[in-house]
C-alpha cells in the first residue's frame, strides 16, 4: 500500500510540473505571436500609407486593410499551435521510444514497424 501512495504521488508531481511548463510554453508562444503580429501589422500599415498613397486617394482601401488584418490573425492562430504541438511531439516521441525500448525491445520494434504503415481507407473515396 505504501508503494501505491508513492506511485500516485510521483504521478501527481509529474502532472503538476507538466501543467506548469505547458502553461508557460503557451504563454510565451502566444505572447511572442502577438508581438510578431503587431510588428507585421505596423510594417504593413506603413507600406499601405506610404507607397500606395495615389492608390489610397483614388480607391476605398478599408476593405483591403480589414481583409489583411483578418488573414494575419488567422495565420497567427494557425502557426502558434502548429509550432507548439510540433515542439511537443519532438520532445515526447524520443522520450516515449526510450521508455518503450527500456521496457521491451521486441514489442517496440514490432509497434514501430506496424505504425509506420499508412492506414488504408475503409471504403473507396474515404480516408
Amino acid at each position: 500500500m505504501n508503494d501505491l501512495y508513492r506511485v500516485v504521488g510521483f504521478i501527481f508531481i509529474i502532472q503538476t510540473v507538466k501543467s506548469i511548463t505547458r502553461f508557460f510554453m503557451r504563454f510565451i508562444i502566444i505572447g511572442e505571436s502577438w508581438k510578431v503580429e503587431n510588428d507585421v501589422r505596423n510594417v504593413s500599415s506603413i507600406i499601405f500609407s506610404d507607397f500606395l498613397s495615389p492608390f489610397n486617394n483614388s480607391s476605398r482601401t478599408g476593405d483591403l486593410v480589414a481583409r489583411f488584418t483578418n488573414d494575419l490573425t488567422a495565420v497567427r492562430m494557425m502557426i502558434g499551435p502548429a509550432v507548439m504541438y510540433s515542439m511537443n511531439a519532438m520532445v515526447l516521441l524520443p522520450a516515449a521510444l526510450i521508455f518503450m525500448f527500456a521496457k521491451d525491445v521486441q514489442l517496440t520494434l514490432f509497434l514501430s514497424i506496424t505504425l509506420s504503415f499508412p492506414r488504408l481507407p475503409d471504403k473507396p473515396g474515404r480516408s
